[in-house]
């Protein structure tokens, strides 16, 4: 039996820290929709408490779904001013959910908290404690878990369930574990937990490339939620991306037998154009799914391959995520696209020695444009006309 898996989009927080990548209030509710058309399961909306832009907008979200659509988050540290903040700003929403937390590590704690463990423990218990008495679904968060001691996370997290917590977010929060720690961490826990109504849910960051490794290890370890954002905005390397994610748990033979979720595949395209556009950040042309370059084929050998079936160089199909599959005219083309290419533009070179001929000619000229994507197919009909002229 498939297992369901939650996606929690921090875009709108963790994302928007990113520097450069700031939201107004206007753009915040643009991506809100778009990220519940994507069919994401929660949206963490802001940080309230940081300042009255950031109340507004999240106030402003949780209104904006105050009747359906996804739960809306909000993030909180272990302070009644913050989950007081908290409330004020999700009450509107019709599913809500606290975001709240605090550091476990050692390294957090003599270096930044400069608090104890039995302070820290008894600030987890009074503090969840307090929010419990709000409508509204409790996730403790353990930042730095990966660096913790997995004896004193148990204990912390012990301690946050026995306060009403019910979903326990492990982060990595700079990004330096690796799939087998990091799964290690998520399959003890979940023995640790055993038999109890308790939901995990992973938080990595991107610091060694291995964010959406690691995410996935943590389903694979039985994490039931996922945290991410769209294109992997965050702070620093930024976070998993939850493009990446979501193509992997439907592609990858690893995961696509075992596990659904919510997300509208053909949403994915159009809501990360969006978060570039609102957050100025570029798509890197080879980013998996959503680059410009990540359906688009060049090389002579590989093109004549793909025409002759497309999954000889795709291992799924572009169009499943509103994408498809572009043949490039460049310096590296072999005569099978230079054919193609003439069959859009509708002209045919019947004689052989005359073809041969400019295909030469064509590729002289596509050696002076290795800046360029290729010559366009308008540049192709003008090339032809003047040529055959």
């Amino acid at each position: 039996m498939k297992k369901k898996i939650d996606i929690f989009d921090t875009t709108l927080r963790d994302g928007s820290q990113a520097p450069s990548c700031g939201l107004h209030i206007s753009e915040k509710i643009k991506i809100a929709k778009s990220l519940s058309n994507l069919g994401v399961n929660i949206i963490e909306a802001g940080f309230p408490v940081s300042s009255n832009q950031e109340f507004i907008s999240v106030k402003s979200i949780a209104k904006l779904f105050s009747k359906k659509g996804p739960t809306v988050c909000g993030f909180s540290r272990l302070t009644k001013k913050d989950i007081e903040c908290c409330w004020s700003s999700l009450k509107y929403a019709k599913k809500k959910r606290i975001h709240l937390g605090i550091a476990t590590s050692d390294q957090h704690l003599k270096n930044k908290l400069f608090l104890t463990k039995n302070e820290v423990l008894n600030k987890i218990a009074t503090q969840i404690k307090y929010a419990k008495q709000f409508d509204w679904e409790i996730q403790f968060y353990a930042e730095d878990a990966s660096r913790t001691e997995l004896s004193f996370l148990k204990k912390a997290f012990s301690v946050a369930y026995s306060s009403g917590a019910r979903n326990f977010l492990v982060a990595d929060t700079v990004g330096v574990t690796d799939p087998i720690e990091y799964g290690m961490i998520i399959r003890k826990l979940n023995k640790f937990f055993h038999n109890k109504n308790i939901k995990l849910s992973t938080h990595c960051h991107d610091d060694l490339g291995l964010a959406v490794a690691n995410t996935l290890a943590g389903i694979s370890s039985g994490a039931k939620e996922i945290q991410g954002t769209i294109l992997g905005i965050g702070e620093r390397c930024g976070n998993a991306s939850i493009e990446e994610v979501i193509l992997n748990l439907n592609e990858n033979n690893q995961y696509k037998n075992d596990y659904f979720h919510s997300i509208n595949s053909k949403e994915i395209f159009k809501t990360s154009l969006n978060v570039s556009r609102y957050m100025n950040i570029d798509i890197p042309l080879n980013k998996s799914l959503i680059g410009k370059n990540s359906f688009a084929t060049e090389a002579g050998i590989h093109v004549d391959g793909s025409l002759k079936n497309s999954k000889n160089y795709l291992g799924f199909d572009p169009k499943k995520y509103s994408r498809k599959e572009e043949f490039i005219l460049g310096a590296r083309s072999g005569k099978a696209t230079l054919e193609y290419k003439l069959n859009q533009i509708k002209k045919k070179i019947t004689n052989k020695e005359d073809f041969n001929k400019f295909f030469i000619f064509i590729k002289k000229i596509a050696d002076k444009k290795l800046k360029q994507r290729g010559i366009s197919n308008t540049e192709l009909s003008i090339l032809y006309k003047n040529y055959f002229k």
